[in-house]
């Protein structure tokens, strides 16, 4: 972002939040973090406090929750793999001619209700 004067302008204020759900932690981070906890006696804090240090984190920088680090141990654990299964969300369906019939008559038998509630 610029400022008026032609200086670059740091984003880092309360009104340019960025939300610590919108964190995308990468697999150096999951890795890491299996590492430190297996190392440390299994330790969530011991996990959270060398992360912030091996990657030069701030006071109020974000790391990985709790959860967050529980779900990649026991997701390498289970799987071998931190990859999600399935992205969330419900599932998407295909526009065959099959789907297009069914609701062609569905739109016929009761007209009230919209296109689009019946897809």
């Amino acid at each position: 972002m610029w400022d008026t004067v032609g200086n670059q302008r740091s984003l880092a204020s309360p009104y340019n939040a960025i939300s610590v759900a919108m964190v995308q932690w990468m697999v150096e981070h999951c890795m890491f973090a299996y590492d430190v906890y297996v190392q440390n006696g299994e330790s969530v804090t011991a996990v959270q406090l060398l992360f912030r240090v091996h990657f030069n984190l701030g006071r109020r920088d974000t790391v990985p929750s709790r959860n967050t680090i529980l779900r990649w141990i026991h997701s390498l654990r289970t799987t071998g793999s931190i990859v999600k299964k399935k992205p969330p969300g419900p599932n998407t369906t295909v526009r065959t001619p099959e789907n297009t019939e069914r609701v062609r008559k569905a739109l016929i038998w009761s007209p009230g209700r919209s296109a689009q509630r019946r897809a």
